[in-house]
């Protein structure tokens, strides 16, 4: 073998032996080196990783244990900060030599991760949420992860609000981050409780690198939530949410919560769905109460133009229920203690619809609607069988408003309003109707609604047989201070039972509606009494209502508009009841045959009553609502033609018993003189009148005092506006001589007492006298001698001597008139007469007859007998002036 050879045979083996060798010791040193570090890995990654969170922002980091394997990475109990703990982490790895990153996490295990926030020293800036989630994506795309799962994690908030949760945890989390898409993608469950409620969801969302976000939301059913106004439970549903332009949208959402408790009103089965498209979105709820005993439905749309409208409608068909359910939620209003009591008893059902459109910025929504641009709608409210103790009973109401903006604010057109049913004390039927004018009629609210402009001119309110009332009002209601200005008030208002109209042609009023609310006001009307009682009157009246009390106090002047007669009215009525009561005092007018005369102050008697004097005063004291009282009349010295019939000086204190319908009972009158036709003297006339009644006058009992004797009638029944009757008068003890010696009749003389009866008819103004006959009670004389003879006795007729020697001493044993036809006209008196003369030799007795027509008469007609009043009238007189009329 050549030498060479061997040489490079040597020269190998030599060379090889030294690479052995080095091999030997380095890959001894690599076999020292490393399998120290692989027996020591746990120590060297627990320094590695403590290094990395100390230089990276955890200087107080910590951990109990660490283990690792050839493709794995186990830590335990690992604390970053005081507020910031892992109980268990893994992660799964493998190598990838060259890379920026020399090992990739295949996928990293968080267990028991929980953040606790330290408290706030300062109000939280506010945060661009893209811009996070931006930051956030390009750091999670930049780690060497592919994925996360968080098993459980357990975040505890500082409280902010009642709204913002207080811990927030997460289960079951995966989250994948795809580099080729650009997208994160996150599934967890995530819980957030605050205080007692709780919010449970599962979660699928994937996030972008440009920082948009799109995520689904599925509710589990034990999401409760629980706030001072709500408590709400058995919540499920599903949302579709984005977040993009920095803006969160709910594109879809659907949720249904089975039951809840709006300041403590029950609800349950409510359902809420919103969507959002790119022109509107669109938010309807709906919901009912337990028992289906009421429920709402809502739709509310929105636009791009900031456009909203919106439709909703409220339903309870059984408000007694209703009340019962929510009376803790209601009691949470304010003023609601001022209303409590009203509506403690109510029952009925009702119904509430309210559509509406305007324009206004999403984010302004909250904002005054007065501020909204071409804000209208429409408001209807339906209620059937309304029972509001003691206002309403069995009512029925439909009510119809048109609402829109307007400069000073929302303008409310009432399209029509209708309110019909029985009032809760009495059960009296009313109706309350409003015929609106387009150009007149609105309610305007102005400043949110602290302050309301109404001007409602045609009202129509039918309350039973009571009243009538059709006009308007105009005024301001201030909401907020509770108070009310009434400028304007007209109409007529009418009480049929009464047959009463009164015209409300002014009207000022200013007060409140709390309960300390003292209201004023000035009314000015004018008055018309059924059956031409009274001229039309001038009322001016003050009203004042305490409402603390419910007392409603007024005091009116009133007169008749020439200004004859006034009276001061006084009184007071409890609305809640309608009971209270008018007083009337009229001071005595005073009468003159050329000036004020009764049919002034009665237009009633016009035509009955002419050429009065004296005077007259009235007082009374009425009960309301039925306007029945009791009065007094004083008449004084009332002298008058009664439908062309002469009466004077009637006295009387009369006690009204009834003022509607006028009633007297048993009341005495004392005349001078009377002449219908047949003329009375000195009476007294005890009578009762009942205006209900179709033969009202009833004259108990009339006596009038003549010669010595009496003229009395009794028990008559007739009605003054067509006295059409039948009575008789009877005449007792009338002196004969008294009687003729007014006659005047130059020579003749008589004795004896007359008595009988005037059967008399009345036709109208006309009496008549029907077969008369008056008679003596006792045997007398006749004596007829005058000095000039009439002519009946002048002529020579031998018959006629013996006539006028018969009545020259004639000695009667029997005489009486008989009187037939018309008092105060034709009529027939014939005298019959039984007896003889003893100065003539004829013994035997002579009948003597008579026609004496008109003669009895105008011996009646020119009697005069003194006057007197009786005390006890006189008296009731004096007691009436000194309680009624002021003295001078």
């Amino acid at each position: 073998m050549p030498q060479s050879s061997e040489k490079k045979i040597s020269r190998g083996i030599t060379a090889s032996v030294k690479f052995l060798t080095r091999l030997i010791v380095w890959g001894g040193c690599f076999v020292l080196v490393f399998g120290g570090l692989y027996w020591q890995r746990d120590a060297v990654a627990r320094y590695a990783l403590l290094s990395y969170l100390h230089k990276n922002g955890f200087p107080a980091a910590r951990l109990r244990h660490i283990d690792v394997e050839i493709s794995s990475l186990n830590v335990t109990k690992l604390k970053l900060s005081d507020d910031i703990r892992i109980d268990d982490l893994r992660a799964d790895f493998h190598f990838t030599p060259g890379d920026d990153y020399p090992v990739f996490i295949d996928r990293l295990l968080l267990d028991g991760v929980s953040y606790q926030e330290a408290p706030l020293t300062e109000d939280a800036a506010e945060t661009d949420i893209a811009a996070l989630l931006r930051e956030a994506f390009t750091l999670a795309q930049k780690l060497p992860l592919n994925a996360l799962d968080i098993k459980q994690a357990q975040i505890s908030l500082q409280p902010r609000s009642l709204y913002l949760p207080q811990q927030i945890t997460i289960a079951e989390a995966q989250t994948y981050v795809k580099n080729i898409t650009d997208r994160i993608d996150i599934k967890a469950v995530i819980s957030a409780k605050n205080n007692d409620s709780i919010i449970s969801t599962a979660l699928e969302t994937a996030l972008y690198q440009n920082g948009e976000v799109a995520a689904d939301i599925t509710l589990r059913d034990e999401s409760v939530i629980r706030h001072p106004l709500a408590k709400l439970s058995n919540i499920s549903g599903a949302a579709h949410i984005v977040l993009k332009d920095g803006l969160i949208t709910a594109e879809k959402a659907d949720m249904t919560i089975g039951t809840a408790q709006l300041v403590n009103l029950p609800l349950e089965n409510i359902t809420l769905s919103y969507t959002d498209t790119n022109e509107e979105k669109i938010l309807k709820a709906a919901g009912k109460s337990p028992g289906d005993i009421a429920g709402f439905n809502a739709e509310f749309n929105f636009n791009n133009a900031n456009e909203l409208s919106g439709k909703a409608e409220i339903n309870a068909e059984n408000l007694e229920k209703f009340y019962a359910l929510g009376k803790e939620s209601f009691s949470s209003f304010e003023n609601f203690a001022i209303i409590e009591n009203d509506l403690k008893d109510i029952k009925g059902s009702a119904r509430l619809t309210l559509n509406f459109s305007g324009k206004k910025a999403l984010t302004e929504i909250k904002a005054d609607i007065a501020t909204w641009q071409d804000f209208s709608g429409k408001l209807q409210i339906a209620a059937k069988d309304l029972t509001l103790p003691p206002y309403l009973h069995k009512t029925a109401a439909d009510i119809k408003l048109h609402f829109s903006h307007n400069a000073d604010g929302i303008l409310l057109f009432p399209e029509s309003l209708t309110v019909k049913g029985q009032t809760g004390v009495d059960k009296t039927s009313f109706t309350l109707k409003l015929d609106p004018n387009p150009n007149t009629t609105h309610l305007l609210l102005k400043n949110a609604g602290d302050s309301i402009d109404i001007r409602l001119p045609q009202l129509q309110l039918s309350y039973g047989k009571v009243l009538d009332y059709t006009g308007g009002v105009t005024g301001t209601v201030n909401r907020t201070a509770s108070t009310f200005t009434l400028t304007e008030a007209a109409g007529r208002l009418n009480l049929p039972a009464q047959k009463i109209i009164i015209d409300l042609y002014e009207a000022t009023a200013k007060g409140g509606y709390h309960n300390k609310a003292v209201t004023k006001a000035s009314v000015k009307t004018a008055i018309t009494l059924p059956d031409n009682l009274a001229p039309v009157l001038r009322a001016d009246a003050d009203l004042n209502y305490k409402a603390e009390k419910g007392l409603l106090r007024f005091d009116s002047k009133l007169r008749d508009q020439a200004n004859h007669a006034n009276a001061h009215v006084t009184g007071f009525i409890t609305p809640a009841t309608q009971k209270g009561e008018i007083n009337i005092e009229m001071p005595p007018v005073n009468f003159d045959p050329v000036g004020t005369q009764p049919h002034h102050l009665s237009p009633k008697l016009d035509g009955l009553l002419q050429k009065t004097s004296g005077s007259a005063a009235f007082s009374a004291k009425l009960s309301l609502p039925d306007l029945r009282g009791k009065g007094q009349l004083l008449l004084k010295n009332l002298s008058a033609e009664i439908s062309g019939k002469p009466l004077t000086n009637l006295n009387a204190a009369l006690d009204i018993k009834s003022l509607m319908p006028l009633t007297l009972e048993k009341q005495t009158v004392a005349i001078e003189s009377f002449n219908p036709g047949i003329p009375f003297f000195g009476g007294l006339v005890t009578l009762s009148y009942d205006a209900a009644q179709p033969l009202p006058l009833t004259l108990h009992n009339a006596e009038w005092q003549m010669v010595g004797g009496t003229v009395s009638f009794a028990d008559v029944k007739l009605n003054p506006a067509k006295p059409d009757t039948a009575f008789t008068v009877a005449v007792h003890d009338l002196s004969l001589q008294q009687l003729l010696q007014f006659a005047k009749v130059e020579g003749l003389k008589a004795n004896g007492m007359i008595g009988g009866t005037l059967p008399l008819r009345l036709a109208g103004n006309e009496i008549f006298i029907e077969n008369g006959v008056i008679s003596t009670t006792t045997p007398g004389t006749v004596q007829y001698a005058p000095h000039d003879l009439p002519a009946f006795l002048q002529n020579g007729n031998p018959n006629m001597d013996f006539v006028r020697n018969v009545i020259s001493n004639f000695h009667y044993e029997s005489l009486r008139f008989l009187l037939d036809g018309k008092a105060g006209g034709a009529q027939t008196i014939r005298l019959e007469a039984k007896g003889r003369n003893p100065d003539m030799a004829e013994t035997r007795p002579v009948a003597l007859n008579l026609n004496l027509e008109g003669a009895l008469e105008n011996i009646f007609q020119h009697h005069v007998q003194a006057y007197t009043i009786p005390d006890n009238i006189q008296e009731k007189i004096r007691q009436y002036e000194e309680k009624h009329v002021p003295s001078p």
